[in-house]
């Protein structure tokens, strides 16, 4: 039987002040229900304001034997023992929260532009970059060069904080934007309208990596307060796809719908 595999997890501590810890790298043995800090972030020159700003490590991509993180406004690569081999920064990239990998390339979103900036791993260069912005209630893209001045303005008004790219497009979602949005080479467009209220809060909780893991082996979900204003129908479909038990989980996709 195969064994349950080790994840990689980064962290956000958001209550943090200067001079403290804000964050980490975990490798996490499921099977042993053990883990290991092997990234402690305590970077201090950063910005402090707010509850998250530029603290913690943000989005987790491994291509080869290379391993991607994201820290505001800075892209570092590790090797797997997890020392460092190089580091990319960018000002567009301001609050990165996430980033997806497709055919040689990172997607990486900042919040703190509204930007969408791709990252060549070939050339180990940021060489494009998408402004989204709202125009009397329509979201429409703007392309940039990351590489040149002029660019976009700094702004939050989507908080893009999710990205998922493949070969039909980049598809992007933020906090306070109503709709899954698809890019491609010569459009962008809603695919789909998302419920005021939906959030990417951790549907698992635990104050230390032990008690996370507990809560996952017993299916102990939390509900964000942020729930009460999601469709309960939602929520239902979201709590039975996060069972533990495999069979009461939807077998299919047509199934759910």
């Amino acid at each position: 039987m195969q064994g349950i595999p080790k994840l990689l997890v980064s962290s956000v501590v958001r209550g943090s002040q200067q001079g403290d810890s804000h964050g980490g790298l975990y490798l996490v043995d499921m099977e042993k229900r053990e883990f290991e800090q092997v990234i402690d972030w305590n970077t201090a020159g950063i910005d402090w304001e707010g509850r998250g700003a530029d603290r913690g490590l943000r989005g987790i991509v491994v291509h080869g034997k290379e391993i991607y993180l994201a820290a505001s406004d800075e892209l570092f690569v590790y090797d797997p023992w997890f020392r460092p081999i190089a580091s990319f920064r960018n000002p567009y990239l301001k609050h990165c929260h996430e980033m997806s990998l497709h055919r040689g390339k990172l997607y990486l979103t900042s919040t703190g532009f509204d930007t969408l900036l791709r990252f060549d791993l070939a050339s180990r260069q940021f060489d494009l970059g998408i402004a989204v912005t709202s125009d009397g209630g329509a979201i429409n893209a703007r392309g940039f060069d990351p590489r040149q001045p002029g660019g976009p303005a700094q702004g939050n008004i989507f908080h893009i904080n999710n990205v998922h790219a493949d070969d039909t497009g980049v598809f992007l979602s933020g906090r306070k934007m109503p709709a899954l949005v698809q890019i491609t080479q010569t459009a962008i467009g809603v695919v789909a309208g998302l419920p005021r209220g939906t959030h990417n809060a951790r549907p698992f909780r635990g104050a230390t990596m032990m008690e996370l893991m507990a809560a996952v082996t017993r299916g102990a979900i939390t509900r964000s307060a942020d729930a009460r204003r999601v469709p309960a129908w939602i929520v239902r479909v979201l709590e039975r796809g996060l069972s533990r038990a495999p069979e009461r989980r939807f077998p299919t996709m047509d199934a759910l719908l």
